[in-house]
C-alpha cells in the first residue's frame, strides 16, 4: 500500500493545532506510517462530518479560511456545466473544493511542503502527499520554489498575481505544482500530490448529458473520437491503463483523471454551443490576452536590458502577470538573465514588440493553466502543450469548402505539424454539423482563424 502523507488540515479539534503538517525529509527511516493512517482517517473523518454539518454549532471541527466552495466552475458557462453533468453534484468534498474559490502568498524560501498546507487550510480540504511516487522520482520538496510569475516578490509575501479575481484551487494546485512537474488527483475526500505518472492511474467516472449533441447530428462515433483526439488523456484503445467512454442513450459516462474532465466537460460545452470564443479551455483568459498583445506598446532600451526585466517591464506596463517557464528556455540555451537588445520602437503591438525581443531566442508566449508563460518554441509546439477550438465552419460550404477540401486546406497551412503514422503533432476532426475541432499551436491557430475569416468573408 502506498505511504501517503498529511500535508495539511484546516480544521481545529478541541486544542488540537489548526494545521496538522508532516514534512517529508525523504528519508524511508523517517516515516511512521501508522500515526501517518491515523491522521489521514482523522483527516478524512473531519471532511465528512463538516460537509454534513457545515454551520452546525456542534461541529467537532472549525474551519478556518476564507474559500468558498462551489460545487462547478465559476466562469459564465457555469449553469451550462451543470446541466450538461448528469452527476453534477459529487459526493466528494474534495472535489466540491477544487472548485473554492481563494489566493496564496508567496514568501522567501517558499518550498512545496509550505505552499501545500497553505492552500489546505485556505481551502479547508486535507492535502496529502504520495511519499512512495515522491522517492522514486527523487522530487526535490525542500528547494524553494521559484515565483510563478514575475512580479512576485519573494521577500514581501506578495499576493498570488492571478489574471483572474478569483483563481479555483484546481488552478492554484496546476500553477503551485507546474514547476516541479507534479500533478494531483482525488480520492476519498483527499486531493494526494504525487507525480504525473502516477496521478494518470488515479481515473473516476462521470456521466454527462449529450442530447444536445445528438440532436446536432453527430453520431456517436464520432462524439467518441473527438474525445479521444483532442484530450491530453490515455485512453484504453492505445493503453490497457487508460480511461474508457461508454454511451448509452445520451448517457455519455468517461472513466478519467480530473484534469482530463475539465477537458472533456469543456470540449462537449463547445460541442452543444460552439458561439462565441472558439477555446475549449481558458476562453475568457485567451480573448483578454488576443487583445491586450494588441495594444501600442513604446520601448526603449538603449543599452539592452536583461530578459527578465525586460518581461517585468512589460507585465506592469500591460497589466498582465507573465511567468517564465525557466526549465524549457534553459534546455533552449536561453536564461532569464542574459541580455538581449530590443530596438526603440513606439506604438507598435506588444505582439511584435515580442517578437523582437524573442528573435534568435526561439521563444513564444503561450496561455499555461490560465497564465501568459514564455517558453521555448520546441515546447510550445509539443503537441502535449496545444490549446483546443471549436470552429463553426457551417457558413463555409458555398465556398466549395466541403468535408475532405476544408481538412486539406487546413493542413496545407504553412508551419503547421500534424499528426500521422510516424510523428506527433496537430490533430483535427470536422463533426457531422460542420463544427472543425483542431489541437494546434497557438500560431497556427491565428493562421487558421484569418482563413476562416476570408473564406466566409468570400461566401457572403
Amino acid at each position: 500500500m502506498s505511504d501517503r502523507r498529511l500535508s495539511g488540515t484546516s480544521c481545529e479539534l478541541r486544542g488540537l493545532p489548526e494545521t496538522i503538517v508532516t514534512r517529508i525529509r525523504g528519508s524511508r527511516a523517517n516515516r511512521q506510517p501508522r500515526s501517518f493512517r491515523v491522521r489521514l482517517a482523522f483527516a478524512r473523518a473531519v471532511a465528512g462530518i463538516c460537509s454534513l454539518f457545515p454551520d452546525a454549532a456542534g461541529c467537532f471541527c472549525l474551519l478556518t479560511g476564507s474559500a468558498k466552495a462551489q460545487s462547478e466552475p465559476t466562469s459564465k458557462t457555469s449553469e451550462a456545466a451543470r446541466a450538461l453533468m448528469i452527476d453534477s453534484q459529487p459526493d466528494d468534498l474534495a472535489l466540491k473544493q477544487l472548485s473554492s474559490t481563494g489566493s496564496i502568498r508567496w514568501f522567501p524560501d517558499f518550498t512545496l511542503y509550505h505552499a501545500l498546507p497553505t492552500l489546505a487550510r485556505e481551502h479547508e480540504v486535507a492535502i496529502v502527499i504520495d511519499n512512495d511516487a515522491f522517492d522514486e522520482a527523487r522530487v526535490p520538496g525542500y528547494e524553494p520554489l521559484n515565483p510563478p510569475h514575475l512580479g512576485v516578490s519573494a521577500d514581501g509575501g506578495n499576493a498570488f498575481p492571478f489574471w483572474t479575481s478569483n483563481p479555483t484551487l484546481a488552478q492554484l494546485l496546476d500553477v503551485v505544482l507546474d514547476e516541479p512537474e507534479l500533478s494531483w488527483y482525488v480520492s476519498d475526500g483527499v486531493i494526494t500530490v504525487t507525480t504525473i505518472e502516477a496521478q494518470r492511474k488515479h481515473l473516476f467516472p462521470r456521466s454527462y448529458d449529450a442530447d444536445a449533441m445528438r440532436r446536432h447530428g453527430v453520431s456517436p462515433k464520432t462524439l467518441i473520437q473527438t474525445l479521444q483526439k483532442h484530450t491530453n488523456a490515455d485512453w484504453a484503445e492505445t493503453n490497457e491503463a487508460g480511461g474508457r467512454i461508454s454511451l448509452v442513450g445520451n448517457a455519455l459516462t468517461v472513466w478519467q483523471t480530473y484534469q482530463s474532465h475539465r477537458q472533456v466537460r469543456g470540449l462537449l460545452l463547445k460541442l452543444a454551443d460552439p458561439g462565441g470564443a472558439p477555446w475549449v479551455e481558458y476562453p475568457e483568459e485567451k480573448r483578454r490576452l488576443a487583445a491586450v498583445l494588441r495594444k501600442p506598446t513604446k520601448v526603449n532600451y538603449p543599452r539592452g536590458v536583461t530578459l527578465k526585466n525586460f518581461l517585468e517591464d512589460m507585465s506592469r506596463d500591460s497589466a498582465i502577470p507573465i511567468a517564465i517557464d525557466e526549465f524549457a528556455i534553459n534546455d533552449a540555451g536561453v536564461w532569464s538573465s542574459e541580455q538581449i537588445f530590443v530596438p526603440a520602437v513606439a506604438s507598435i503591438p506588444l505582439d511584435a514588440v515580442l517578437r523582437l525581443a524573442f528573435n534568435g531566442k526561439n521563444l513564444t508566449l503561450i496561455l499555461r493553466n490560465g497564465v501568459p508563460t514564455v517558453t521555448s518554441l520546441d515546447d510550445a509546439n509539443d503537441p502535449g502543450n496545444f490549446p483546443v477550438a471549436v470552429y463553426d465552419v457551417r457558413k463555409l460550404p458555398g465556398t466549395g469548402l466541403k468535408g475532405s477540401d476544408l481538412l486539406d486546406a487546413v493542413r496545407a497551412i504553412a508551419g503547421a505539424k500534424w499528426e500521422s503514422d510516424d510523428q506527433p503533432g496537430g490533430r483535427m476532426t470536422l463533426t457531422e454539423n460542420s463544427l472543425l475541432v483542431v489541437s494546434q499551436s497557438d500560431q497556427v491557430h491565428r493562421t487558421l482563424q484569418r482563413l476562416l475569416a476570408t473564406w466566409e468573408a468570400g461566401n457572403q
